[in-house]
């Protein structure tokens, strides 16, 4: 299951929806619905106010809702970083690339994701179940 599949499986606020796509040449490119509030990690490294714990609170739970709707459908992220977390026009933040997402029932062998933001699991297990993201 592709990139494309698994977007195409999802229906959260928690998660950019997947507009369209289309080919041109050897390419297939996304229309994704737009986050106007630039990712995690910049929001981060420019506003001081966002660091906040209140700020952190209020986006991990809309990371935790993604990613209950994400495994209610049997999906593994495997690459989650403040990169791939985009700020809505209202400040939610919503999931998005999911390249590395694989559908899963029970565990995969695979090893993959930033090394820098895996979960332990992920580094030293053999097998990887949801729990690791």
């Amino acid at each position: 299951m592709n990139e494309k599949q698994i977007l195409r499986m999802t229906n959260s606020p928690f998660i950019v929806r997947l507009a369209a796509t289309f080919n041109e040449m050897q390419y297939l490119h996304f229309l994704l619905e737009p986050a106007m509030g630039g990712d995690l990690f910049t929001v981060y490294s420019r506003k001081p106010l966002h660091g906040s714990a209140p700020h952190a609170r209020f986006y991990s739970a809309c990371v935790v809702r993604a990613f209950q709707h994400l495994h209610q459908r049997h999906i593994i992220y495997r690459d989650m970083k403040p990169e791939n977390l985009l700020l809505d026009s209202n400040g939610y933040c919503k999931v998005t690339d999911f390249g590395l997402a694989k559908f899963v029932i029970g565990h995969t062998y695979t090893t993959c994701g930033t090394p820098e933001y895996f979960a332990p699991e992920m580094a030293w297990m053999p097998r990887v179940e949801n729990c690791a993201d």
